[in-house]
């Protein structure tokens, strides 16, 4: 399966997105970024994403920033929350989690894995 081709990146640190973001434009994907979820939230036209990468960092207290960001992406667009001191967040939500620090392979894995599971666990209509 192929990673999705425009992912939303919600992640405060600016080295850390800048990063993130450039792994994923090297691989040829379409980065849609934001530095929390205020920004997010504020740009509705750019809801048009595939797949979203969260910082734990963005959701510590806006746990329902998280929420509402899952029930805007649905099954079909997988969520990944990236982790070194939080707990993958619980609820009725599946998040896909990856620890940091980051390699630029794993995180490409995840979204490929992610993107993946969404589409197998999707019902058809």
């Amino acid at each position: 399966m192929q990673p999705p081709k425009t992912v939303l990146v919600v992640v405060p640190a600016a080295e850390l997105r800048r990063s993130i973001e450039f792994t994923l434009e090297a691989e040829g994907l379409k980065v849609v970024s934001h530095d929390g979820f205020g920004t997010f939230f504020s740009a509705p036209e750019e809801v048009g994403f595939s797949c979203a990468i969260v910082d734990e960092d963005a959701i510590v207290g806006g746990e329902q920033s998280l929420a509402r960001l899952a029930e805007l992406a649905g099954a079909s667009r997988p969520v990944v929350v990236l982790l070194d001191k939080l707990p993958v967040p619980a609820g009725k939500f599946v998040f896909r989690s990856l620890p940091k620090p980051l390699l630029g392979p794993a995180l490409i894995e995840a979204i490929s894995d992610a993107a993946l599971e969404a589409v197998t666990t999707t019902p058809s209509t």
